[in-house]
């Protein structure tokens, strides 16, 4: 608030000739009407004077167009609500977030009452110049062409550069020129607002040629009118990140879905935010019958509003256009998708039962388990490993991540690799000593001397940045290549392994362990997912695989059977390993579980280990393991993760003493200000040795329990 909205205020009411839109999402309307509510008549009096005009959006920045309508519309109609409430009745322009084009746009715009929007020139070819008119099921939009070149020039913020880029284009094609560009700028490119004063400078100074209008005065007077059809996607800066790294071609537009696609992370939780959708749908139908129908209506609102929380488009898009690297805004959006779903259940009395459908849209059907204190999801097709474990009003305990290497690593990848500096616009190495960087330790290293040896100087020599799209500057993190890391394989829970001799933290660390099996990410069979007399939810899965031992090729049956008891918050899980050979099977066994919630490390989180010790008089003794640091454990029983600031201790028992590897996973996002670290959670990986004879099986059981105020659930 302070470093975006206060200050275009406060520019704005010293500058007459000023005239900008401005979109005030759900968390400014939160602020607004909390402790900033004297803001509100000031933003009115800029409205009325026609410096500013308020366009709407959806309330949370849902993409439009991969939300179910009925919340495409409500979250429009919500900011639209608002605006005119608090205001200006006469809002009637739309801001889309992903700024990307949807032919059903049209519909949406008009149900809720909007009646222009903005969108890339790019998107728009073929167009005559000035606004255009969009026009989908006998509903017509009108749209303003954005230049790309002059937002990039804007957030820059040299008046020089802005001014002879306007004037070119008034000597070229005098009309209409307009730019969509975040309110808060990168903080690498200079003050939060720093493009303001250039701008509205401009404006006063070279009024004889240059006159700001708003969006409703462009559609009144200015020229346009004429029919176009934009392509549909997203603009190609956006949609980039989406794109596999070996596309030879960049397209003109891309499909927003694109970003599911390529993560499977951001598609689950997308999956997971269309099931709450529908649950809240039945929710507000039954409410419209509800013996107490005002209290049944605002469950109903509340609900929505957890909902609508979960379906931000920055959710499911990477850096630099997203937080999906965010453990901590992954995590608000399982909170939010929780609490809904929570409340839809107890509104619609749904019964506690596992059930077999496709979640995440892969064509191959999902077992997801609900009880009274948490929801599961396990799935056959992914190495029959879990991928959610939700906790009312905790959050999802498998918030993991699989990292991949972004499009922007090839800056990094060029410019880390050279010997030497080299001269160029952009590219800066100082002493370390002059920077100061929270946070982290170590630097990455370039060394300054031609004739010196390509090998990397020792850790805090020096500090490297690399240029942005608008040529500022960015300051890479230490230790930057070894966060740039492409999984193999999701990050889930409950995974079998079989892994090679070489295996170390490291290799775990680079997504590179050895591994002799084909059963991690391999098909399962489900056999059997039911409720038993006793209440208890069982899911029992099999697969036939293959293991490569000094020997030969072995071929190995893992069975494995969830169990989920109806009074308790855990879930054990028992492990049948067969050899279907004759020959005897050397090798080792494996469980993976990826443990995350927020990414939060601080003194009221931890790792404690318990190892058996025949020589300690309660037979273990205990061991605690730094959040920032990988260990090796032989012997473990038992390991702790605490949630102290939760109220929880997760709990993951074996009764076979086993080998712990707990390895941190980190991985790098392009933030606001410059590269930062994300912490994805932590891998721990059991492993036992597993000598088998002919046709011979043995068992491994595992068993997850939470345990609330002290007292175990389980």
């Amino acid at each position: 608030m302070e470093q975006g909205l206060l200050p275009l205020i406060e520019r704005l009411e010293g500058a007459s000739a000023a005239r900008l839109a401005l979109h005030i999402g759900g968390t400014i309307v939160d602020h607004l009407e909390g402790e900033a509510r004297e803001l509100i008549p000031r933003i009115q009096a800029l409205v009325a004077s026609e410096r500013l005009e308020l366009v709407a959006g959806p309330f949370y920045g849902a993409p439009l167009c991969s939300v179910p309508e009925q919340d495409a519309v409500s979250q429009l109609q919500l900011n639209v609500d608002w605006i005119r409430a608090r205001i200006d009745a006469r809002v009637r322009g739309c801001w889309l977030p992903t700024q990307g084009w949807d032919p059903v746009l049209p519909r949406l715009l008009a149900r809720a009452g909007l009646g222009y929007t903005m969108l890339d020139k790019r998107l728009l070819p073929w167009t005559e110049p000035g606004w255009v008119a969009v026009e989908r099921d006998g509903h017509t939009v009108g749209v303003l062409p954005t230049d790309h070149a002059l937002a990039e020039a804007l957030m820059a913020g040299d008046k020089l550069d802005l001014r002879r880029l306007l004037r070119s284009r008034m000597d070229s094609s005098p009309g209409l020129i307009c730019a969509t560009i975040p309110l808060v700028r990168p903080s690498h490119q200079g003050s939060p607002t720093g493009w303001l004063g250039p701008a509205l400078d401009l404006m006063r100074d070279e009024a004889s040629w240059l006159r700001a209008m708003l969006p409703t005065m462009v559609l009144a007077t200015g020229p346009g009118g004429h029919r176009a059809a934009p392509i549909s996607g997203l603009r190609p800066e956006v949609g980039a990140e989406s794109l596999p790294k070996d596309a030879a071609d960049q397209p003109t537009a891309i499909p927003w879905s694109r970003f599911l696609v390529r993560s499977d992370d951001a598609n689950r939780l997308h999956k997971r935010m269309l099931r709450v959708s529908r649950q809240v749908q039945r929710m507000r139908a039954a409410s419209r019958n509800a013996r107490r129908r005002h209290l049944a209506e605002r469950q109903v609102q509340e609900a929505s509003l957890d909902l609508y929380q979960g379906q931000s488009a920055a959710l499911f898009m990477p850096s630099p256009r997203g937080d999906l690297e965010r453990s901590d805004v992954r995590h608000t959006a399982w909170v939010a998708l929780a609490r809904a779903e929570e409340r839809a259940r107890a509104e619609l009395g749904v019964p506690a039962s596992p059930h077999t459908v496709d979640m995440d849209g892969d064509g191959v059907p999902e077992v997801y388990v609900s009880t009274p204190a948490l929801d599961a999801l396990v799935r056959p097709a992914q190495g029959g490993a879990m991928a959610e474990l939700s906790l009312p009003g905790v959050g999802n305990l498998l918030n993991s991540l699989q990292r991949q290497r972004p499009t922007w690593d090839e800056i990094v990848d060029r410019e880390a690799r050279l010997p030497q500096l080299v001269s160029g616009p952009g590219l800066v190495a100082v002493e370390a000593d002059e920077v100061e960087i929270e946070d982290i330790t170590g630097v990455f290293v370039r060394t300054l001397d031609e004739n010196a040896d390509t090998q990397a100087l020792r850790p805090h020599d020096e500090i490297t940045e690399v240029p942005d799209a608008c040529g500022g500057q960015i300051t890479i993190p230490p230790d930057l290549d070894d966060l740039l890391v492409d999984d193999t394989d999701a990050r889930l829970a409950f995974q079998e392994r079989f892994p090679g001799p070489e295996l170390h933290t490291d290799n775990i660390a680079r997504a590179q362990a050895p591994e002799l099996g084909d059963f991690v990410g391999g098909r399962y069979q489900l056999v059997r997912a039911e409720s038993s007399v006793d209440g208890e939810q069982v899911v029992i899965l099999t697969r036939d695989g293959q293991v490569r031992t000094l020997d030969g090729i072995r071929m190995v049956r893992i069975t494995k059977r969830f169990a989920f008891p109806p009074d308790a918050t855990g879930v054990g899980v028992h492990y049948d390993v067969i050899n279907r050979y004759s020959d005897p099977v050397h090798t080792r066994f494996g469980v993976e579980i990826n443990l995350n919630l927020d990414g939060q490390r601080g003194e009221s989180r931890g790792i404690e280990v318990r190892v058996a010790d025949p020589t300690d008089p309660d037979g273990v003794r205990t061991r605690t393991v730094a959040l920032e640091a990988a260990a090796t454990i032989d012997d473990v029983v038992e390991v702790c993760w605490r949630l102290d600031d939760h109220g929880r201790r997760v709990w993951l028992t074996t009764p076979t003493a086993a080998k712990l590897y707990v390895v941190p996973v980190d991985s790098v996002y392009w933030a606001q200000h410059g590269f930062m670290r994300a912490s994805q959670g932590h891998c721990l990986l059991f492993v036992w040795e597993l000598e088998l004879w002919g046709d011979e099986r043995k068992r491994f059981d595992l068993s997850l329990r939470v345990e609330t105020r002290g007292s175990s659930l389980l």
